[in-house]
C-alpha cells in the first residue's frame, strides 16, 4: 500500500471559486463576543458539483463548531467527522494539501475528529463537533506517527490556531461496514479504526468505486469547505 494513502490529502483551491459559501455575522452567544457563522453545501469527493447536504461553522473566540447533515453516505457504515484545518491558507504549498499538515509547515494544516457514528439506513448522516484553540488531543497525525509518512518530518499536530484566518474543511471519513464492541468504538473516534486499506487517490474517494464496501477498506467520501472570514 503506497503509504501516502494513509492521511486525508485535501485539495481545495484558496478562493473556492467553484463552491456556494455564505459568510453571515450572527447575534453573539455570549455578550461582547463576536460570532461569525458560514455556510456551505456539503459535496461527495468524486462529484463536487453536485451538493448532497450542508453544513454549518461557528467561529467565537474559544474555538469552532460545526453541524453536518450529509446524503448519499452508504448505509451501515461507520463514519467519522472531521475538522481539516490549515491555519494560514494563504502560505499552502499551492492548493492546501499534504505538504501542508503539521506544526513545522508555513500553513500549519492539521486534521482534528469532530464525531462519529454509524450511519442511517436511509444513507443520511447528521454530524457535530466542536474544536477549542489549541486543543490537539483529536488530531490524527500521532496515529500515523505523527506526519504524513514519505514526507519530511512536519513537527507533529498544531491543533486550530488562527481562528478567524483558518480554512477549515468539514470531511466524512468511511471506516467501511460496522464492526462491533471495542471495533466499533475505534471505528467511530479515531482515524485508523478498522482500517486495513485506505482505497482511493491519497486514501479520497475521488471516483464511486473508491467506496468502501468490505470490511477493513477506508476512505474520505464528502466534503464541505469554509473560508476564511472574510474570504
Amino acid at each position: 500500500m503506497n503509504s501516502r494513502n494513509v492521511i486525508i490529502g485535501v485539495v481545495v483551491t484558496l478562493g473556492l471559486s467553484v463552491l456556494a459559501i455564505s459568510l453571515l455575522l450572527v447575534a453573539p452567544a455570549i455578550a461582547g463576543e463576536p460570532v461569525q457563522e458560514s455556510i456551505s453545501d456539503v459535496y461527495h469527493w468524486w462529484e463536487p458539483g453536485t451538493p448532497v447536504g450542508s453544513s454549518k461553522l461557528v467561529r467565537n473566540s474559544k474555538g469552532i463548531s460545526a453541524d453536518y447533515t450529509g446524503s448519499g453516505l452508504p448505509a451501515g457504515q461507520a463514519a467519522t467527522l472531521w475538522f481539516i484545518v490549515f491555519n494560514y491558507p494563504e502560505l499552502c504549498s499551492g492548493e492546501c494539501g499534504l505538504d501542508d499538515l503539521g506544526a513545522s509547515r508555513a500553513a500549519q494544516g492539521d486534521f482534528l475528529l469532530a464525531s462519529g457514528h454509524v450511519i442511517d439506513a436511509d444513507g443520511t448522516a447528521t454530524f457535530g463537533g466542536r474544536l477549542k484553540a489549541g486543543d490537539t488531543s483529536g488530531s490524527g497525525l500521532p496515529e500515523i506517527g505523527g506526519c504524513v509518512p514519505g514526507l519530511p518530518d512536519c513537527g507533529g499536530p498544531i491543533g486550530l490556531v488562527n481562528i478567524e484566518g483558518a480554512l477549515v474543511v468539514l470531511a466524512v471519513h468511511s471506516h467501511g461496514p460496522k464492526l462491533s464492541g471495542q471495533a466499533l468504538e475505534e471505528q467511530i473516534s479515531t482515524y485508523t479504526g478498522g482500517c486495513d486499506e485506505f482505497i482511493g487517490e491519497d486514501g479520497f474517494a475521488t471516483a464511486q468505486e473508491f467506496v468502501p464496501s468490505k470490511v477493513g477498506q477506508c476512505s474520505t467520501i464528502q466534503f464541505s469547505p469554509h473560508a476564511p472570514n472574510g474570504g
